[in-house]
C-alpha cells in the first residue's frame, strides 16, 4: 500500500513539475492569455488527480478508471500547451521583417527546428490515444517531460534569445529614427533661438550616446546569440573563425538576456531625454 501511495504521489509531483517547465518562457504575443489559461487548466487537473488518490470512498477499480481519465486529460492539456508555445515561437519568428541575410538564414533554420517538434507531438498524441492504464500515462508523461527538459527547452531558449535580440534591434532603429526627427525639428528653429538650440543639441547628443551604447550592447548580444545557436544547434555550420570563438566562450561571458536588458535601459534613458526635448522644442515654437 505504501508503495502504491508513493508511486501516485510521485505521479502528481511529476505533473506539477512538468507544468513548471513552462515557467521559463515568457510569451510576448497575443497567445499569452491562452498559454496562461492552458497552464491553469493543467494545474487544476493535477489537483483533481490528487483528490482521486485520496478519496477513500472509491474502489481500486474506480480509482484506476478515474485516474486514467484525469491523467489522460492532464497530459493532453500539457501537450496542447506545448503546441501552443511552439506555435507562438513560430509566429514570433515569422513576424520579423527586413532581417539581414545572416539573421534571415538563422531564422529559417530555427523555424525548421520548430517544425521538427511537430513529429514528436504527433507521436505523443498517438501514444496517449492508445494508452489503456494510468501506468502507461505516467510513463508517457515521464518520456515527454524528459524530452522537454533535454531537447525542447534548450532549443526554445535559443529561439527566445533570437527573438529578444531582433526585437531590441528594431527598438533601437525606432529610437534612431526618433533622433533624426528631433534633429530636423531643431534645425528648423529660428536663428534667433541659437543659444537655446545649442543647449538642446547637447541634450540630443546625450540621447544619441545612449542609443550608441544600446546598439553596441545589442551587437554584442547578437554575436553571442548567433555563436551559441550555431554551437548548440547547428555545429556543422560553424566557420573556422567561429570554432575558434567557441573555444574562447567562458562562464564569465555576460548572458544574452543581461546584455539586452542593459541595452534596453539605455533606450529608456534616451526616451526620457526625447520627452524633455519635445517639450522644449514645442515651447520654443509657440514662443
Amino acid at each position: 500500500m505504501k508503495s502504491f501511495i508513493n508511486k501516485n504521489i510521485l505521479g502528481v509531483s511529476l505533473i506539477i513539475g512538468f507544468i513548471s517547465l513552462f515557467l521559463f518562457y515568457y510569451p510576448v504575443s497575443a497567445a499569452e492569455k491562452k498559454l496562461e489559461s492552458a497552464l491553469k487548466e493543467a494545474t487544476d487537473q493535477a489537483d483533481t488527480i490528487s483528490d482521486i488518490i485520496n478519496n477513500q470512498d472509491l474502489s481500486a477499480e474506480e480509482k484506476e478508471q478515474k485516474e486514467l481519465s484525469a491523467r489522460s486529460e492532464a497530459l493532453s492539456k500539457i501537450l496542447d500547451l506545448t503546441v501552443l508555445e511552439n506555435n507562438d515561437l513560430e509566429n514570433n519568428l515569422n513576424s520579423f521583417k527586413n532581417l539581414n541575410k545572416n539573421l534571415r538564414d538563422l531564422r529559417d533554420k530555427l523555424l525548421n527546428v520548430l517544425s521538427e517538434n511537430k513529429k514528436v507531438y504527433d507521436l505523443i498524441q498517438e501514444r496517449l490515444d492508445k494508452a489503456s492504464s494510468s501506468e502507461e500515462i505516467r510513463q508517457l508523461a515521464v518520456d515527454f517531460k524528459n524530452w522537454r527538459s533535454l531537447v525542447y527547452k534548450p532549443k526554445t531558449e535559443k529561439i527566445t534569445a533570437f527573438n529578444l535580440v531582433v526585437q531590441e534591434k528594431n527598438i533601437i532603429a525606432m529610437a534612431q529614427d526618433r533622433i533624426n526627427k528631433i534633429n530636423n525639428d531643431l534645425d528648423n528653429l529660428r536663428e534667433a533661438q541659437m543659444v537655446k538650440k545649442e543647449l538642446l543639441y547637447n541634450l540630443l547628443e546625450t540621447a544619441n550616446g545612449k542609443i550608441d551604447k544600446a546598439s553596441a550592447l545589442e551587437n554584442q548580444a547578437e554575436s553571442l546569440m548567433i555563436l551559441t545557436i550555431k554551437r548548440d544547434l547547428f555545429p556543422q555550420n560553424l566557420s573556422l573563425f567561429e570554432r575558434f570563438q567557441v573555444k574562447l566562450l567562458s562562464k564569465e561571458t555576460k548572458p544574452i538576456q543581461s546584455l539586452i536588458e542593459d541595452s534596453h535601459q539605455n533606450i529608456k534613458e534616451a526616451y526620457k531625454i526625447f520627452i524633455d526635448l519635445s517639450r522644449a522644442i514645442k515651447e520654443l515654437i509657440n514662443n
